[in-house]
């Protein structure tokens, strides 16, 4: 069963999401496993099929020893989307408004506040993170995460989100966004306005942070950043 639209909120321990009514929509952005160059390309693509089913089981014990470990309490699981666009979280059992349906300990969260700018980040160096924060030029919410995870997947943040990045990130070549694109496949669209926005929001991203920061990981492939 998909989940419907989910809303989220925070306590002095914890981060939940919760169920709301909206019908239609789903809680979760598809992901398909392994860090770049880091984590080996043994896992099939995710189709729904008794050999994909099997292949994605023992990354779905790794979601559920992970989250026992880390005292991430949920009430969804790992499979793959009937539609065919990747691997998602699905209710484990009936969901009804109000229900947490995930709780994540605030000591494995990264939350800013936008009001105060106060920054709560896990135990870790995260040298991206902070040097984004302290920048004069204030950034948004996507990009600190988007920096946040470049140190996730540079072994410089927490265990937690290293486990993360090696394992349940969507792989580089198979992002659909095109902000994600280079400017060959961007030309192949034929559509002259989605290609103007998607090269000024790389415009900008090379604006707002260090020039190295959108160099692509590979020929074809997006940027760390992008990613």
């Amino acid at each position: 069963m998909m989940l419907p639209s989910a809303l989220g909120s925070c306590s002095a321990a914890a981060c939940d999401v919760h169920i709301r009514p909206f019908m239609g929509a789903r809680i979760c952005a598809t992901a398909r496993p392994r860090r770049h160059q880091r984590v080996a390309r043994a896992r099939a693509a995710a189709v729904a099929s008794p050999e994909a089913a099997n292949q994605l089981t023992p990354l779905n014990n790794l979601f559920e020893d992970a989250c026992k470990y880390h005292d991430v309490q949920v009430s969804v699981k790992l499979e793959h989307s009937t539609e065919g666009s990747g691997i998602g979280l699905f209710a484990v059992r009936s969901i009804s408004q109000g229900d947490t349906i995930l709780r994540v300990p605030k000591s494995l969260c990264i939350i800013l506040d936008n009001d105060t700018g106060s920054l709560s980040i896990p135990k870790g160096d995260w040298p991206r993170l902070t040097g984004g924060i302290m920048q004069e030029t204030a950034l948004t919410w996507d990009i600190l995460m988007a920096l946040a995870l470049m140190d996730a997947t540079a072994g410089n943040g927490d265990q937690f989100w290293e486990l993360y990045s090696d394992h349940f990130l969507q792989q580089p070549e198979n992002l659909i966004l095109p902000m994600c694109w280079s400017d060959d496949l961007l030309q192949q669209l034929q559509h002259s306005a989605i290609v103007a926005a998607a090269q000024q929001q790389q415009q900008r991203l090379r604006t707002l942070l260090p020039p190295e920061y959108m160099q692509p990981i590979d020929q074809g492939l997006p940027s760390y950043l992008q990613w």
